[in-house]
């Protein structure tokens, strides 16, 4: 586009006229005309950069939003640059008109993207981080993992789960990294985790490598279990107990599913009647309620 300054005339390109909605080359453009396109919000800027590229013979640089003839909305992107005679006196201004909606939009829905990651990642109920797969320096943490771990997002940024000694032992780091870097993704994996008060908690962690601009990365979530750890162990602490006591006092447990029609049996019952489980069946073909088709399912 080439701008007369002082008519406000321009000669331009097929391209400018279609970009604003012309099929074909319009008789004339004007400033003006340019100006009517312009979205109301956005006109009162694009004048004054004008006028001020005028005043002080500067680079005229922009971007805006358009109303093509047709209605649609556009953003175009647009530069000048002054044109002098020999007496330094302004005659016109050069440039470009570019429609970059499609950059604006793919920016737009990156932003999106971007803010909806922020909010699931800070307010995500399990523990994450984001950990660099080279050095292992936290990028990043959650709300959680500052709640979980007892170190603030200012302690743990910049430094390495080594260097707060989160892991227990320096080999077990190693080894989850190890396994990651092989398989490119963790899950289920249970690992003892320190606190910053030196205390240990089960933690079940997930993650996965990522490579954003060339560097690798690592996001990992903690969930922690211990309390789930703790009532499995007590479980089978009392399981435990039970079979012994049964050993001791010669009593055995049986359960009787009605529906299903199977017999379950203690060890100790097993012991009681001298039998194995392989030939528990031929001993209770014979009970009454009993279908002789169907084999009972025995137990431990």
């Amino acid at each position: 586009m080439d701008l007369d300054l002082e008519d406000h005339t321009a000669h331009r390109s097929l391209e400018h006229d279609h970009i604003f909605g012309y099929a074909e080359l319009l008789p004339q453009w004007t400033y003006e005309m340019f100006l009517d396109h312009i979205l109301p919000e956005d006109r009162p800027e694009v004048d004054t950069k004008y006028r001020l590229a005028v005043d002080t013979l500067s680079d005229w640089n922009f971007e805006c939003r358009i109303r093509r003839t047709d209605g649609e909305v556009r953003w175009i992107w647009a530069a000048g640059r002054h044109r002098t005679d020999q007496t330094g006196a302004m005659l016109r201004m050069s440039g470009i008109v570019q429609d970059i909606t499609e950059r604006k939009q793919a920016l737009e829905a990156l932003r999106l993207s971007e803010e909806k990651f922020a909010m699931a990642f800070a307010n995500n109920p399990a523990a994450i981080a984001l950990t660099r797969l080279e050095d292992g320096l936290f990028l990043d943490v959650n709300n959680t993992y500052v709640e979980m771990n007892g170190y603030s997002r200012d302690e743990v940024i910049g430094l390495s789960a080594r260097k707060l000694n989160i892991w227990p032992t320096p080999e077990a780091a190693a080894k989850f990294v190890q396994e990651l870097q092989e398989k490119g993704a963790l899950n289920g994996w249970e690992q003892e985790i320190l606190q910053k008060s030196g205390e240990a908690f089960i933690a079940q962690l997930s993650a996965m490598v990522l490579e954003i601009h060339g560097e690798k990365l690592i996001l990992s979530t903690f969930i922690d279990i211990s309390e789930k750890k703790g009532a499995e162990e007590a479980l089978r602490a009392n399981e435990k107990r039970l079979k012994r006591s049964q050993e001791v006092a010669h009593l055995g447990s049986w359960e009787l599913d009605i529906r299903e029609n199977k017999l379950t049996w203690s060890d100790e019952v097993y012991r009681i009647f001298g039998l194995k489980a392989s030939g528990i069946w031929r001993h209770l073909r014979g009970i009454p309620g009993q279908n002789s088709s169907r084999r009972p399912q025995s137990g431990r």
